[in-house]
């Protein structure tokens, strides 16, 4: 989308500010209520200079970041390329890698994999509807693992689940926040060494 150069009435920054900053709302939300385009609405926001919040899944992926770093790994972060990008990160140069992330709730980390139906998603070869109205990616097809990012007070916890192991329908993850071997997950806890083949 070319830079702006105005915005109409409806889209002022007093409108955009009281729906992102009071409300909480997502840029997201905000490009369905007024039916435009996300980015447009993140244009806006630059545009009016109001500042975007760090959300979960932002700090999720700073923390992955930082750990698989620390670990030894190189890492490109796709975003940084386009926000549109299939997958999050490249680990040292082939692993395709897609980071979720959620904060602890009653001991339990639940991780969403759907995109909302205001998203504007249309089905394509990596992505399906569900019956509920939600898009979800065909993810085997997009990445290689989740890097499933728990942010907890105590620490934050990874989980690093091989793609093809989450059937295409299912909608999220539930981990808990404790070592428990009757998850089907708990294996994959702190699996690094197996984005270094």
């Amino acid at each position: 989308m070319s830079e702006m150069t105005f915005a109409p009435a409806k889209l002022s920054k007093e409108y955009i500010k009281q729906l992102y900053v009071e409300q909480n709302k997502t840029d997201s939300e905000i490009a369905y209520i007024c039916g435009v385009d996300r980015t447009y609405i993140s244009h806006l926001r630059k545009k009016f200079s109001i500042k975007t919040r760090l959300n979960n899944g932002h700090k999720g992926e700073l923390v992955a970041i930082q750990k698989l770093k620390e670990l030894g790994f190189q890492v490109e972060d796709m975003n940084k390329i386009t926000k549109t990008y299939i997958y999050d990160l490249r680990i040292n140069g082939k692993c395709r890698v897609e980071i979720k992330s959620t904060k602890k709730e009653n001991n339990r980390f639940l991780f969403t994999l759907r995109t909302n139906r205001y998203r504007g998603c249309i089905e394509s070869e990596n992505k399906i509807k569900l019956p509920n109205g939600s898009y979800r990616k065909i993810f085997k097809n997009t990445c290689d693992f989740f890097l499933l990012t728990g942010l907890d007070g105590e620490g934050t916890q990874f989980f690093i689940v091989p793609s093809g192991f989450i059937s295409n329908t299912q909608q999220s993850v539930s981990l808990s926040a404790v070592d428990n071997p009757k998850n089907k997950y708990n294996s994959f806890r702190n699996n690094w060494v197996a984005l270094g083949r």
